[in-house]
């Protein structure tokens, strides 16, 4: 068994939550092959030999496995969407300013997560670390210069964001 923290034991406990990473590539390959999919029941029987690798038996018969799945393109679409969207209440509500994006930056955004670990988080890393940056220099820049921003849109050119400020 591998060696993931101390053990412990709760006594009269109703419910608790256990997250980890066991059985990530056999809950890809079921999302991604069909039957297994569609029966988390099923999937969970499926994962037990490789959950009793890292967890005692006794444990395993005290909880619910619950399997998560990938997520989707058109999931990982609409997560870049409402973070896009709450730019745009941000700036609305600070600067009195429109923000607008294509679709084609929501489908940059998709592109770059390619790691089904990592789900929607990569999402918020890029636009965390790419996007508000940017956007936050050039309405620092402006406010100092006591210059107005009316819109700031972003759209890709070349493979990265491109930014227009009116």
């Amino acid at each position: 068994m591998a060696d993931i923290g101390r053990r412990g034991f709760v006594r009269g406990a109703t419910l608790g939550a256990l997250a980890f990473t066991v059985g990530g590539a056999e809950v890809i390959m079921a999302a991604a092959n069909g039957p297994l999919a569609q029966d988390p029941e099923a999937l969970a029987v499926e994962l037990r030999p490789e959950l009793l690798n890292v967890f005692p038996p006794a444990l395993l018969g005290r909880i619910v496995t619950i399997p998560y799945f990938p997520l989707t393109n058109a999931m990982l679409d609409s997560i870049a969407r409402l973070q896009l969207g709450r730019i745009d209440q941000r700036i609305r509500d600070n600067h009195g300013a429109a923000f607008a994006y294509t679709d084609a930056v929501v489908d940059h955004i998709v592109s770059k997560c390619n790691d089904p670990d990592s789900g929607g988080r990569m999402i918020d890393n890029i636009i965390t670390n790419t996007l508000l940056p940017a956007l936050s220099r050039e309405f620092l820049k402006r406010s100092l210069a006591k210059e107005e921003i009316t819109r700031a849109r972003v759209t890709i050119e070349n493979g990265d964001f491109a930014y227009a400020w009116s």
